[in-house]
């Protein structure tokens, strides 16, 4: 993206750097990391990240004053998650961006989801460290948020995953979570955050009203739950902020997108269109090869939960040492106390048409990757 940082990346690349890499991480972690790293990351122009930033704003604040979004949240969402208090917005929101090709030839950003829940926040920061490092990239590049510095960064995680409460009273709540592919994170997690608990939900204890994990011999009342299965933020976000919005929200960011049981596409246009499930993430129930006999499979009941979103032509933005070319998807994450503050970039490299990292496991030059910016 930027040409001569892409150039002198690739001419100063090596597999012991990115090894450095890798090992800086692993000895974080304290394991093998379980998914793929792309070997290099991508240089954005500030002005482009300024963009992307800009609309994920304006996108936030056009959806919470839209007069359908209460009642289309109340027809779309399970009744069952909600809470009997419901806060104003999420403290985590991430907005995955495709960088595409523009009818100008330049690359433009669209908007391929939005997101109400914490993703890899520690995992992201600490990777980005250890590019920088391993590949000697100088200061003038930078990974976080306009404005933001480190201290700046681990004070607002720690506002938004504490919310004041003593760490220990504070559980980061999975299934098994050493068993989850984002292990990693909650490790991370922990050390930005010490005294932070990791606990499963098979192990959380209910004494009355109250929530209690073991420490040793002692039980531990637990004050706040942070993470996907119930967040800081509550677990509702999860469906309330997500594709849900797309077809409610008009921004020219956002692809066309339209509830499958209200849209207007008529069927010899349908291949111009990818079909998605509201509440899904990594890539599952994505249909790209549309067509009528694929939306005849879904039951005329289930059709409000599906959206249907037009493609976008992803650009080839990054130039192998071998010259060949690889598309991206730029998440840039926020965390919303008083406002959102834009904090983290997170890219994601494909060769093929599936850009998350489930699907992108052997190509070199492809998976989970950093983003630094300049200007």
């Amino acid at each position: 993206m930027i040409e001569a940082w892409r150039q002198r990346f690739n001419r100063g690349y090596s597999e012991d750097a990115f090894l450095r890499v890798l090992r800086a991480v692993e000895d974080e972690i304290g394991g093998p990391i379980p998914f793929r790293l792309a070997e290099s990351p991508i240089f954005l122009p500030g002005a482009l990240v300024d963009e992307m930033r800009q609309a994920t704003e304006a996108i936030l604040a056009e959806i919470f004053a839209h007069p359908e979004y209460a009642d289309r949240v109340r027809r779309h969402v399970p009744p069952e998650a909600f809470l009997p208090t419901t806060s104003a917005h999420p403290p985590f929101v991430q907005c995955d961006f495709a960088l595409a090709e523009g009818d100008s030839g330049r690359v433009v950003p669209r908007v391929i989801e939005i997101q109400g829940f914490p993703s890899l926040y520690a995992f992201q920061h600490a990777l980005s460290r250890a590019y920088l490092e391993a590949f000697a990239l100088t200061s003038e590049l930078s990974f976080l948020g306009r404005g933001l510095d480190e201290a700046g960064f681990l004070a607002l995680l720690k506002q938004a995953v504490l919310g004041g409460h003593d760490p220990e009273t504070v559980a980061l709540v999975d299934v098994h979570p050493w068993a989850q592919g984002t292990w990693p994170d909650f490790r991370l997690t922990q050390k930005l955050l010490p005294g932070l608990a990791v606990v499963s939900a098979t192990e959380i204890l209910r004494r009355g009203e109250r929530l209690f994990y073991r420490a040793g011999d002692r039980e531990v009342k637990i004050a706040r739950i942070f993470n996907r299965l119930v967040w800081a933020g509550e677990p509702g976000w999860f469906f309330r902020l997500s594709k849900l919005v797309l077809p409610l929200v008009s921004h020219p960011s956002i692809p066309r997108s339209y509830f499958l049981d209200e849209h207007p596409v008529r069927e010899a246009d349908l291949h111009r269109y990818v079909l998605k499930p509201l509440f899904s993430f990594a890539g599952r129930g994505l249909v790209l090869d549309l067509d009528e006999q694929a939306l005849a499979a879904i039951p005329e009941a289930e059709r409000a939960s599906w959206v249907l979103q037009e493609k976008v032509r992803y650009a080839d933005v990054l130039k192998t040492p071998d010259g060949s070319r690889v598309r991206c998807e730029v998440r840039l994450m926020f965390l919303w106390l008083d406002r959102p503050v834009h904090v983290l970039v997170l890219p994601r490299f494909s060769r093929g048409r599936l850009m998350g990292c489930a699907f992108n496991t052997t190509d070199p030059w492809t998976g989970h990757g950093v983003g630094f910016w300049q200007g």
